[in-house]
């Protein structure tokens, strides 16, 4: 949810299935900057702060291999992206920034690009 000058929401899943992966539910917050608005025409920029909730498989040291036990942790995630709007359609691309346990440095955040596609409702 994007409101330009404004406060809005941000919710998103992300899953890696390979062998010790992980799934993770991003909740939080971000404030849109207005850059153009015309009639059906808009141009943000958004930054958001999220904490992240993971479930993850564990390693098992004394076996050298993963276990079939998940266990929870609290993460934190920081976005920030360009969004533009034309009539329904919105495109989005920016950059994410995930860190395990807040953990952001360079040994343990994930961090990248990405690009999205959508429909305004």
């Amino acid at each position: 949810l994007l409101r330009p000058d404004g406060f809005g929401f941000e919710l998103s899943y992300r899953s890696n299935s390979d062998r010790g992966g992980n799934s993770n539910v991003d909740i939080g917050i971000n404030y849109s900057f207005s850059l153009v608005e015309k009639e059906d025409t808009q141009f943000l920029f958004s930054l958001g702060l999220a904490p992240s909730l993971r479930m993850q498989e564990e390693y098992d040291i004394e076996e050298g291999d993963w276990s079939d036990k998940d266990s929870f942790f609290f993460d934190g995630c920081a976005n920030l992206k360009f969004v533009f709007r034309y009539k329904r359609v919105v495109l989005s691309a920016g950059y994410n920034l995930w860190g395990p346990k807040f953990k952001f440095g360079k040994d343990y955040r994930i961090d990248g690009f990405n690009v999205a596609i959508g429909l305004a409702i």
